[in-house]
């Protein structure tokens, strides 16, 4: 349970664990799709990784491409992909509306 507990986050190394695999992927999979990046967004200016909203629309860019690479089990793989296209559209219909991203 240790284990779980110590690496159940994205970005923590990851033991050769059946149950820490499958936290770690929950927890990776949460910042995959539109509810990850509405978090983001939301966290914006209180979080270092979203300083601001144009923050936080790259941090979700980098996430959406860079978070599927940690997934480890394979169903959790699968919902990765299936999360990637329609958060790609979302973002790049957010930076379309927006002047300079001014609006963010």
């Amino acid at each position: 349970m240790k284990a779980a507990i110590l690496a159940h986050m994205f970005y923590a190394d990851l033991p050769d664990n059946n149950t820490a695999i499958v936290l770690h992927d929950a927890d990776t999979l949460d910042f995959l799709g539109i509810i990850g990046v509405t978090i983001i967004l939301f966290l914006s200016t209180r979080n270092p990784w979203a300083t601001d909203m144009p923050a936080a629309v790259v941090t979700s860019e980098n996430f959406s491409e860079k978070l599927s690479a940690l997934l480890k089990n394979q169903e959790a793989i699968a919902i990765g992909k299936t999360r990637a296209l329609p958060v790609k559209t979302f973002l790049e219909l957010l930076k379309s509306r927006n002047i300079q991203s001014t609006a963010l």
